[in-house]
């Protein structure tokens, strides 16, 4: 195995994960992961420290005929995102304001 760069970007609920062959992005809390790798797989992962988990949720050969696979894998990664802020604000709603906060915070760093 070679030697590999890798590096991840908080950004409120959504981590930009950055490596050789490009970006991908995930949401979830410490310990449980979903997201879409830079080749446009999907996947699910977990675990802690140094035992971890990693289910690719997406088919490994992609059909080459449908053109809506990427439409649809945001699709499911907005709803996956809603998903998790929703149950956010049921468990503590505090988090939800400090999440909007942050965001908006990082956003206006750019400018």
């Amino acid at each position: 195995m070679g030697f590999y760069i890798k590096k991840s970007i908080k950004f409120g609920p959504l981590r930009f994960n950055l490596s050789n062959s490009g970006i991908g992005v995930s949401t979830g809390v410490k310990g449980l992961r979903a997201g879409v790798d830079s080749k446009g797989r999907t996947y699910v992962s977990g675990g802690k420290g140094i035992l971890r988990y990693r289910k690719q949720l997406s088919p490994k050969k992609q059909d080459t005929d449908n053109n809506n696979a990427g439409f649809w894998k945001i699709i499911s990664l907005f709803l996956l995102i809603a998903l998790i802020l929703t149950a956010l604000y049921f468990i503590k709603p505090d988090i939800i304001d400090f999440l909007l906060k942050s965001v908006v915070q990082n956003f206006l760093r750019f400018f």
